[in-house]
């Protein structure tokens, strides 16, 4: 069920980012991005980081880390000409 969260937590980032960096982007490209690191950067926290922590909160915020960084490189990317 933590992952259903994850994944409104990365389409929610990836509408917001695609509302706030404007440009010849599609927001639906965005969102599913965000989805795909914010399941990756909580499911690399579950893995190898949840001892270290104090609860599932991590995971959140992981999410919300990995959403960030893959909207940003996926914005690098295709700036790139």
């Amino acid at each position: 069920m933590e992952y259903v969260w994850f994944g409104v937590i990365g389409l929610a980032l990836g509408a917001l980012a695609g509302q706030v960096l404007r440009g010849q982007y599609n927001i639906f490209a965005d969102m599913v991005i965000g989805v795909l690191g914010a399941l990756a950067g909580s499911h690399l926290f579950l893995t190898y980081l949840e001892s270290w922590s104090a609860g599932p909160v991590g995971g959140y915020v992981f999410a919300v880390i990995g959403a960030g960084i893959f909207l940003l490189a996926w914005r690098a990317l295709r700036s790139v000409n």
